[in-house]
């Protein structure tokens, strides 16, 4: 998770995804209307609780070295809505803490078609308007077809670089606060990252759905800087 560090703040702000041993990706949303810099913030991985002034047996933090904002992304309306943290320490894997798998656009692309169920992960508010949790959560949800997407949300612009999961009748949802986490796929014996938490049009309502950010279309982006780990 990423944690604001500034005097009054001490609290989370954002999830995250590890890619490697010192880079995270997230929400670029995250970054800019967190008004963050690198100094302003720390990574705590294999974290659970949500909680302040709570260590983990089992967590590891560490401060961050740099902030890498997609420089398409626009902040008017969610697109590219992308960002990596690399990590001021390499960060040693545990049971608790792996680096999530980055498909190759060829995977990416037949899961999307294939519609599945993906997971969902974070410490956001467990109902529109509710409060934060204050332990990690996960959910399951479908993928929905981009014509469905795009007509529930009609007032919006969801473009090529978004896709939409959730459920009908409503419900099961990313919501406030989850922004920046993973939604990922099983296949082929891993968890693959095929979306990051963008944004949505309320949180678990009926006909509404969550948007994520597809992860695939800016694989080449991203290995400019994490290389082939």
């Amino acid at each position: 998770m990423l944690w604001d560090i500034r005097p009054g703040r001490n609290r989370f702000f954002c999830g995250g995804s590890l890619l490697t041993a010192e880079w995270v990706v997230t929400a670029a949303h995250c970054i800019l209307e967190g008004e963050v810099t690198k100094d302003d913030f720390i990574i705590r991985l294999g974290k659970l609780s949500s909680e302040r002034g709570i260590f983990e047996e089992n967590e590891r933090s560490t401060t961050v070295q740099e902030v890498i904002i997609h420089p398409n992304h626009d902040p008017n309306n969610y697109d590219i809505d992308i960002a990596l943290v690399r990590l001021a320490e390499r960060i040693a894997f545990t049971d608790y803490i792996l680096p999530v798998c980055l498909p190759t656009v060829e995977d990416a692309r037949r899961l999307l078609t294939a519609l599945p169920v993906g997971s969902i992960s974070g410490w956001g508010r467990t109902m529109q308007d509710g409060t934060f949790s204050s332990s990690l959560k996960e959910v399951n949800v479908p993928i929905i077809r981009q014509g469905k997407c795009r007509r529930a949300h009609a007032r919006y612009d969801v473009t090529k670089n978004m896709f939409c999961a959730g459920s009908e009748t409503g419900g099961r949802d990313s919501c406030d606060g989850d922004s920046g986490g993973p939604f990922v796929v099983y296949d082929n014996g891993k968890w693959n990252l095929i979306g990051i938490v963008s944004w949505g049009d309320g949180c678990a309502l009926r006909d509404k759905y969550g948007v994520y950010t597809r992860v695939h279309r800016f694989r080449d982006w991203l290995q400019e800087y994490i290389g082939e780990e």
